[in-house]
């Protein structure tokens, strides 16, 4: 199993989102920069680069007082996790909510090829962090439909949202 871990700096500021990963092991020393919208304060965090795991990157998330092994994916901004109603497949921690959702709203997120892999649910409002970094009033996707399952607890979103 080849796996790469990277100590990141996360630097909260009130910029619109960005964020930058290591592209190879020689670029592994290049700081991850996430900038939120609400507070500036910084932070170390560890991000996993797993080989044996598709070849993906992986971080802790502390959501509502509850840690999640998060897939970071660059390519949306959707921060989601398995809900209650969805079946454990294994060893996946499941999200309580401690907020009722927003208003109606739902979500879906498409993975695969011609999106036929489709991750579904309602959206809830928590504080969520990042090593000793915490924003509150975060919109967290609780997945209760779920056609396919990632080598993690959720996904992190990183790339711009679609909404």
């Amino acid at each position: 199993m080849y796996s790469t871990h990277v100590s990141c700096a996360l630097l909260v500021s009130i910029v619109p989102t960005a964020l930058a990963l290591p592209a190879s092991d020689s670029d592994a020393s290049k700081a991850v920069i996430l900038s939120l919208k609400r507070a500036t304060t910084a932070s170390i965090v560890d991000i996993d680069y797993i080989e044996d795991a598709g070849g993906r990157w992986f971080t802790d998330v502390d959501i509502g007082g509850q840690d999640f092994w998060m897939m970071v994916d660059t390519g949306s901004g959707d921060l989601w996790v398995y809900g209650p109603e969805v079946e454990n497949p294994g060893n996946i921690r499941i999200y309580t909510p401690t907020t009722r959702p927003v208003r109606a709203e739902k979500f879906e997120v498409r993975y695969g090829i011609e999106g036929r892999e489709i991750v579904s649910g309602i959206v809830v409002k928590d504080t969520v962090g990042m090593g000793s970094v915490s924003i509150g009033d975060v919109p967290v996707e609780v997945a209760t439909d779920v056609s396919v399952y990632l080598p993690a607890d959720g996904s992190l979103g990183m790339g711009h949202s679609n909404s």
